[in-house]
């Protein structure tokens, strides 16, 4: 029998430490699973470390996590950016305006499509990060009309994510440039309109109109749960499938005992939502599936499947 205890970080890297000591000392967890951001992810370590408390993180990030109490569901630069950055620029994206949220993931992520898309035949216009809480993004937008950009790749997060591109769209440039989004899934397109959404590209390893058995009976079993209207997104599929590996962790291990799952659950693989996906024991990362979609009509459409990425190792020294 499972024991949930939920807390609330705000998504506040002061907020999590202060949930995270909660939840280790007041209710001795055995495992945590979350939070959201990569700042709140590193102001937690150092508990989790200390404590010798699993982390179980399930949100694309910026990569280079090296720590056996860390296991990381994550899609990394090397898995989306090496992906997406090539498939955009053979589909005519040549000159690229880069905006994102001013952290390390939009920062590294950025990092490595300047990379990728040199090798790729399109450049980077021009490079931008916007603080929290914006509301008005008029001087970004004149920015971006003036800038030759054929496509604005996007990497701010959260509801900054959504006023921006309600913005972009009323300012009339989404007919003239493309829009690439990294994170964008299903929870993005119930904040905005088909009109908003339509043609957003992305990269991604799970939609809930992905055409295969796995994806079907993941959509099937979450709203069987939680209603006929839930939203089944790449974020569910990753704090699922990740949940199920530390579950599979405790059947091995045969124990309660926090190190001896820690062990357990990596070095095999599952059925994700979108295929076969291995969580490596060396540095306690994943080999995903990864997917090029893009939204219509309110819904993830398939544009390529590229199936198994292998991320390069994080650890300098393997961890088993």
């Amino acid at each position: 029998m499972f024991e949930i205890i939920r807390a609330d970080t705000k998504t506040d890297p002061k907020t999590a430490v202060e949930r995270t000591n909660e939840l280790i000392r007041r209710y001795k967890v055995n495992a945590i699973i979350g939070p959201v951001t990569s700042a709140e992810r590193d102001a937690i370590r150092p508990l989790v470390e200390r404590y010798k408390t699993p982390l179980l993180y399930a949100t694309d990030y910026e990569g280079g996590t090296c720590s056996r109490y860390l296991t990381m569901y994550s899609s990394v630069p090397a898995q989306w950016v090496n992906t997406f950055i090539p498939y955009v620029a053979q589909n005519g994206a040549k000159n690229l305006y880069l905006i994102g949220s001013d952290y390390v993931w939009p920062r590294k992520i950025n990092e490595a499509i300047r990379a990728v898309a040199a090798q790729s035949g399109a450049t980077v216009t021009a490079e931008e990060y916007a603080p929290w809480g914006v509301k008005d993004y008029t001087g970004t937008l004149r920015k971006i009309a003036s800038s030759g950009a054929d496509m604005v790749v996007i990497s701010i997060v959260g509801a900054d994510a959504i006023t921006f591109v309600k913005q972009f769209v009323a300012a009339g440039l989404k007919d003239k440039i493309k829009i690439a989004f990294f994170g964008f899934s299903e929870n993005y397109i119930a904040g905005l309109t088909n009109a908003e959404s339509d043609g957003i590209l992305t990269a991604c390893n799970f939609t809930a109109g992905l055409d295969k058995p796995e994806a079907k009976e993941l959509v099937k079993k979450m709203r069987a749960k939680f209603g006929p209207d839930a939203i089944v997104s790449n974020t569910v599929d990753a704090h699922y499938t990740l949940t199920r590996f530390y579950i599979e962790g405790i059947k091995r291990a045969n124990s309660d005992n926090k190190e001896a799952i820690t062990d357990a659950m990596v070095g095999h693989s599952m059925l994700s939502g979108n295929g076969e996906v291995t969580l490596r024991a060396s540095d306690r990362h994943a080999d995903l599936n990864i997917l090029i979609a893009q939204a219509k009509d309110g819904r993830m459409v398939i544009k390529k499947d590229i199936g198994r990425v292998v991320a390069p190792q994080q650890c300098a020294k393997p961890l088993a």
